[in-house]
């Protein structure tokens, strides 16, 4: 599951607003020719996990959210534009 964000959303929001609803900054993936910039959130039994990406490619930010809790991640991070 993906939430698209409007353009502009910062960083510290992202992490902020998930932080706040329980999820922990397990990694930092740096921009590849393989992949687009991730900052990977996980719960703290890592079975939730969400992504931040940023993709220069095609222009857009967006949230993916899987596991166990995604739906209660989605609607934690509806706060955000």
């Amino acid at each position: 599951m993906q939430r698209l964000l409007a353009a502009g959303v910062e960083r510290d929001d992202v992490e902020r607003t998930l932080i706040e609803a329980g999820m922990r900054l397990v990694a930092v993936l740096p921009k590849t020719e393989d992949h687009p910039a991730q900052l990977v959130f996980a719960s703290a039994d890592r079975r939730t996990v969400v992504h931040w990406v940023v993709d220069d490619r095609g222009g857009a930010t967006f949230l993916a959210f899987a596991g166990p809790d995604a739906d209660r991640m989605r609607e934690a991070t509806r706060v955000l534009p």
